[in-house]
């Protein structure tokens, strides 16, 4: 009898509450994948957040290494580390913030390598300054045309301004701060609202995966910021040609590449001009290096001894590879 009433009962709230229902279910279904989404992306971007973080550069032999290189190297570490444990309120895609970091970053690399001055950010010429601004701006610029970096690349500054001064009134309003005192009762209240949004799930999708990826990838910028600039510092102020075996790979999958298309006897005009399309698609090396090789391939003025050099990354030998597929006369041509 009395499951025959709840049955009875059940389809009359179905019937009436249909589409309530439906939302709710859909709510759920929602809340459901993006917790598993956000989960794995949570624990993917941290591995990846983490790796950036640790990242190791290397300056050549580090037999070849001063004290003040590996200072300069532990440095940037610890600053890229600094940036993956900085709280989300330091965390800012203004101008001025990436500027202060980029000065800060400048700073402490040129007092390792001049600590007896004052200001040792002034101990590089003019032109040394402005070719770091250039290539760590053209390194950033490449990454924030790439996958997720293009919705945060994309939208005015004056948006994410909008949305931090909200966030930053809400959090900092008497109320939210005299809930966040007693955690239990702040707990409920966000229960409370959250419930008051059980049947619209976009705001779930929204709110979940705006949180965690505008922070996450707003991050990554950021330790990618610091990683070119402190790169391009070390660069700047120990005055070696190159600071990462990436870089140094690239280049020398170029000369190889080259060198080996002369001495097969396949370089021709043709040939020659899918070379410099070659080196023009090159990631990481900055447009004064890949003018430097053209340059050097046009007039003949190559390192003698490229066919001896190893290379030192996986990338360099798949660059290579992929050079002396695109760039050698074939035998129908």
């Amino acid at each position: 009898m009395h499951l025959q009433t709840a049955v009875e009962w059940f389809r009359q709230v179905a019937t009436e509450h249909l589409t309530s229902i439906l939302l709710c279910i859909l709510t759920l279904a929602v809340i459901g994948a993006v917790f598993i989404l956000r989960w794995w992306l949570r624990r993917r971007w941290h591995a990846l957040l983490q790796e950036s973080a640790s990242e190791n550069f290397h300056l050549g032999d580090p037999a070849d290494l001063t004290t003040q290189d590996q200072e300069a190297l532990a440095c940037l570490k610890q600053m890229r580390r600094e940036v993956f444990h900085a709280p989300e309120s330091q965390l800012s895609i203004a101008f001025e913030s990436l500027f202060q970091r980029s000065q800060d970053v400048v700073r402490r690399i040129a007092r390792i390598y001049h600590p007896d001055k004052e200001e040792p950010e002034y101990q590089a010429s003019l032109e040394g300054l402005l070719q770091l601004t250039q290539r760590v701006t053209a390194r950033l610029q490449a990454i924030a045309g790439y996958g997720p970096f293009r919705v945060l690349a994309s939208r005015r500054l004056a948006h994410y301004r909008s949305l931090y001064r909200t966030y930053q009134s809400v959090q900092e309003s008497p109320l939210v701060q005299g809930l966040r005192k007693h955690k239990r009762i702040y707990k409920v209240a966000r229960l409370l609202w959250n419930l008051r949004n059980i049947k619209n799930p976009f705001y779930w999708l929204g709110k979940e995966l705006s949180q965690e990826g505008y922070f996450l990838m707003l991050r990554w910028f950021h330790i990618a910021l610091v990683n070119q600039v402190g790169k391009e510092a070390i660069r700047l102020y120990s005055s070696r040609p190159f600071i990462h075996d990436e870089e140094r790979d690239l280049a020398l999958a170029c000369l190889k590449v080259l060198h080996e298309c002369r001495q097969s006897g396949r370089l021709d005009a043709g040939s020659l001009e899918r070379w410099v399309v070659f080196v023009c698609g090159l990631p990481v090396l900055d447009a004064n290096s890949k003018l430097r090789l053209i340059r050097g391939a046009c007039s003949g003025d190559l390192p003698p001894d490229v066919e001896k050099e190893d290379f030192r990354t996986s990338r360099g030998k798949k660059w290579y590879q992929k050079g002396m597929e695109m760039v050698p006369r074939k035998d129908s041509e």
